[in-house]
Formats: C-alpha cells, sequence, structure tokens
C-alpha cells in the first residue's frame, strides 16, 4: 500500500541528468510585509512509496490558512511505481498567489485516504 515518504517546499527542483532529484532552496516560511503576495516560483517536492508497479491515484490539496476552501486542488487519476516501488513528484507552483498571513497546509492524498501533510507559513516581517 502506497504512503508518503516525505515532502519539501523549495524555490525551484529538478532532476539532474542522472535522474537524482535537486531541490534549491528549501524553505518553511515566506517573510512579508503585505498580503496578498505572489510567490514568483516554487514547487512542492514529495516522495510516494509501496509496492513494486503500483497504480496510487493522488490528490493534493493547498489549504489555506482559514481551512475554509483549498487554495489548489490537484488530482492525477492514477500512475504507477517504479519497479523499486517508489516515485518523486515535482509539482511546480509558479506564480503562487497567497491571500492570507498564517500557515498553508499541502494535504497529500494517495487512493482518495489523506496520507500526510506538509506546512509552510506566511509571515509578516
Amino acid at each position: 500500500m502506497a504512503k508518503v515518504g516525505w515532502g519539501h517546499f523549495c524555490d525551484y527542483a529538478f532532476f539532474d541528468q542522472e535522474n537524482k532529484v535537486c531541490l534549491i532552496g528549501i524553505f518553511k516560511y515566506i517573510l512579508t510585509q503585505h498580503v496578498p503576495v505572489q510567490h514568483t516560483r516554487c514547487a512542492f517536492v514529495f516522495q510516494v512509496i509501496g509496492e513494486p508497479n503500483e497504480n496510487v491515484k493522488i490528490e493534493l490539496k493547498l489549504m489555506r490558512p482559514d481551512g475554509r476552501e483549498p487554495l489548489l486542488n490537484l488530482k492525477h487519476p492514477g500512475f504507477l511505481l517504479s519497479p523499486t516501488g517508489e516515485a518523486i513528484h515535482i509539482i511546480g507552483l509558479d506564480n503562487l498567489l497567497l491571500p492570507d498571513y498564517g500557515p498553508y497546509e499541502m494535504e497529500v492524498f494517495l487512493n482518495d485516504k489523506y496520507e500526510d501533510g506538509f506546512i509552510f507559513e506566511v509571515r509578516r516581517t
């Protein structure tokens, strides 16, 4: 059964020529004098681990600090894990508009089940 291994928010992420994931500018806080603020370049990167060649459905919800409604709701109907039972995903979030101060949580659902959440916070400078 698939589960989340790890997840990070960063300014930029890519796979190098040997297929190694590279993360630049991992962050937990965004400092700003006012909201809304636009983060021009960022990404959410996460690992899914499970059975070899397992088919996994993913849903990502970026929740606002008030928890009312998702700022983003991204769905992938199914993908196969590698023969070693792993997949690393880079989700580009360029020009992300953040309307409020407070914690934002990326909720990760695998096969329609909440698996993990990753938080960053927008703080007033």
